[in-house]
Parts: C-alpha cells; structure tokens; sequence
C-alpha cells in the first residue's frame, strides 16, 4: 500500500506534465488506476523525460540488467559446451566403429571376390578388375550373388563383360572336372551306381549336384577351418578312415560337430584322398 502511495506522489508532478492538467488532477486520476496502469504512466514519463530514475533505480536496474547478461552468458555457454559435449562423443563413438566398419567392408570384399571368382568360372568370364568393377556397377549396394548373376547372364545383361581367354577355359573345364570328379567320390555306391545309368549333362543339373555345389560355396565363403589332426592331441588315438567311419555309426553327434568343424577334410579323410603325416 506504501508503496503504491509513494509511486502516485512521484507520478503526480511528471503526469500533470504529460497530460498538461494540474497536480491536483492528474493525482486523483493516477488514485482511480489499477496499480498495472499505474506501472504503463510511469514508463510513459520515463520514456518521454518528464521523470528520471533515482540513483539507487539505476543501481537496482544495472544490477538486474547484470545478473540477467550473466545469466544469458551462462546458458550461452550451457549450450556451446553440450554442443562440445555432444560432438566429442560422436567423434568418438565415430572412431569405435571405424574397425567395425572396416571389418565389415573387408569382409565384403573377400565374399564379393569369392562370388566373382566363382561366376568367372560359371559363365567364362575373365577373372580381370574390369569384369569385377561393371559387375558390381550391376549390382549397387548389395553383396553379389550368384542367382542374381545368372539372371542377368540369362537375360543377356553381362555381355559386355570380357570373355575368358582360352587359357582360361582351358583351367576352367579342368576345374570344373576336378569339383565334379571329388562330388562323384563323396558320393555312396548306390549313388554312383545310379549316376553312371544317367546322362552326365542331367546328373550335373540335379539337385544333388547343385546341392553340392552351395555347400562348396558357402565353404569359400566361411574362414578356413583349421587342420584336421591325424592323431587325438590328447590320447594319440588315430585319426583315420576308418575311426570315422565308426564314429559315424556310434556317435552321429560327435560325427556332426567333427563335419561341421573340419568340412570337407571329413570327406577327404574317408575318401583316403590325404596322407598321414
């Protein structure tokens, strides 16, 4: 209440100027305002001369105007150092995945080489950079494969690939041969028996053969499995033929893990197609 009597008596001399009515007036006018309308005068005053801030109002107004610049310089500050804060960790979260990403492109590489190597020998292209580059031009942002390729070759898309030379058909055909000639020896006598009263070109587009073939692929495309022994590095027990072929007929579980750990050499060993060291 004091303080609202104090301001109407400050107001009263400098709102009787502003209006150009008398003292007595323009106090009993500033009487009858809302204590907001009041506050609207004495801005009016201010801002037009007819009233000038006390020195302790100006200390007040510095001091205000400074806790709110340090304020503003706090939040400014706030916001460059969470700004700081979150690029650092992006740089760094960046730099964990830098040997992921490499990993991973590495592996790419090695799959799509293996495809491409594979196709070469398929479909008789040469086993150049160039024929690697358009094949992958084919084929952007995504992993090669070999049912993809086929189509396109069906469908005529890859003919501008380079031909392989006759050199390399030449290794091609004995390959080709080789893959088949170890599919004939993992196969059973029935099998073979079955096989020999077919048509070579009909055997090769089975579905046994092709069965094969997806498996010796997915091999090239898995890490090499390691050596298989020739003796149980524990018990010196021997490795031979003929242990797997009991294994396989005693313990099919242990025969599994042995197959899926060591692959093929399984087959070479029962096939007598290695040599004890």
């Amino acid at each position: 209440m004091n303080d609202r009597y104090s301001l109407i008596e400050e107001l009263s001399q400098p709102y009787a100027q502003l209006t150009g009515k008398s003292v007595a007036v323009a106090k009993e006018a500033l009487n009858n305002m809302t204590s907001s309308e009041i506050g609207l005068v004495r801005d009016r005053c201010l801002a037009q001369g007819y009233l000038r801030l006390s020195q302790s109002d100006i200390a007040q107004a510095e001091t205000a105007a400074r806790r709110l610049l340090n304020v503003n310089q706090r939040l400014a500050e706030a916001v460059v150092d969470r700004a700081a804060d979150q690029a650092m960790f992006q740089a760094e979260l960046d730099s964990r995945r830098i040997p992921e990403q490499q990993a991973q492109a590495k592996e790419l590489e090695q799959h799509d080489r293996a495809i491409f190597a594979w196709a070469c020998r398929e479909f008789l292209f040469a086993n150049v950079e160039a024929n690697f580059v358009a094949l992958k031009d084919k084929f952007p942002g995504q992993p090669l494969r070999m049912d993809e390729i086929q189509l396109a070759f069906d469908s005529d898309e890859l003919s501008n690939l380079i031909p392989a030379t006759p050199a390399e058909t030449q290794q091609y055909q004995a390959e080709r041969v080789e893959e088949y000639n170890r599919w004939l020896k993992s196969l059973d006598e029935e099998s073979l028996r079955r096989i020999a009263r077919e048509n070579g070109r009909a055997v090769q587009r089975s579905s046994e053969w092709q069965t094969y073939q997806a498996r010796r692929m997915k091999e090239m495309l898995e890490p090499p499995p390691p050596p298989l022994p020739w003796r149980n590095p524990q018990t010196g027990e021997l490795w031979d033929a003929a242990f797997f072929r009991r294994m396989g007929m005693t313990d099919v579980p242990l025969f599994t893990k042995f197959v899926k750990k060591y692959r093929s050499q399984i087959t070479a060993r029962l096939n007598g197609l290695d040599k004890e060291i």
